[in-house]
Parts: structure tokens; sequence; C-alpha cells
């Protein structure tokens, strides 16, 4: 099966950079036109979607770029646990949803702290800066709405 590395410029080749170019010469030749629905529910979940998918595009490509892990095993791991599924068991309850959401969000935001320390303490300042950044948008973005 193929995974996500399988088309990505080998960061390992000599030629990494001219892949990349390559690439990104290609790309300009897509155009990209969508449309999208402009309710109050789509709206928001566009948002908080492309939110979360930004901070996971950041990560990957920081660990990618790190050449540190495999990102082919990594790739392929990510693609068994969202094809795996889970059963959060909030049913069709919104308010279920929210609660399961806020925790995650939670969860997210410790993690986040304690490997913006941990960087911080091994010199590695941009990852540490990457995680207060991510740190910063999500407290922002779990402030509850307050009527003005």
């Amino acid at each position: 099966m193929w995974q996500l590395q399988d088309f990505l410029p080998d960061s390992t080749s000599d030629d990494f950079y001219d892949q990349i170019k390559e690439l990104r010469t290609e790309r300009r030749r897509v155009r990209d036109e969508t449309g999208a629905s402009l309710t109050s529910w789509a709206t928001w979940t566009r948002v908080w979607s492309s939110e979360e998918n930004r901070h996971g595009d950041l990560l990957n490509k920081q660990i990618f770029l790190s050449d540190r892990v495999d990102m082919r095993d990594t790739e392929k791991t990510i693609q068994f646990l969202i094809g795996s599924g889970m059963d959060p068991k909030t049913g069709n309850n919104p308010y279920l949803g929210s609660i399961y959401s806020s925790f995650s969000e939670g969860a997210t935001f410790i993690s986040l702290g304690n490997a913006a320390r941990l960087a911080k303490q091994h010199d590695d300042l941009k990852l540490a800066q990457i995680c207060v950044a991510l740190l910063l948008q999500m407290r922002n973005a779990m402030k509850t709405p307050t009527a003005k």
C-alpha cells in the first residue's frame, strides 16, 4: 500500500531541493476552484478543521525535515489510526461531542506545553517557538465566547 512519503521528495537524496523545485513548478499549473456552504456551522467547521490540519501539517513537516523519523512508517501509523476509527460514544448529541473535543483540546494543550519546555531545555528554540505558537492559538480557540 502506498504512503504519503512515496510521493514526496526524498530528503536523503542529493537532488532533494531539485525535486522540491520541480514539484512547485508542476503544482503552479493546477487551478484551485472550490465552492463551500456559507451556513454558520459549515463555516465554523471549516475554520476549526483548517486550524487542526495546520497544526498537524506544521508538526509533520518538522518531523520530516528533522530526518530522525521513518516517515513512511509514521504515515502508515497515522493511516491505520484514522482507518481504525474511534467511537467516543457521543451518538448524535452535539453537547457530548463538544465535551469530548474540549478534553481532547485540553490534553493537546498540556502535551504542547510539555514539548515546548523540553525543547527549550535542550536548546531547540525553534521547536519551542512552534509549540508556543500552537499553544497560543489553542488557548484563544478554547475561550468561551461571552456577551459584550
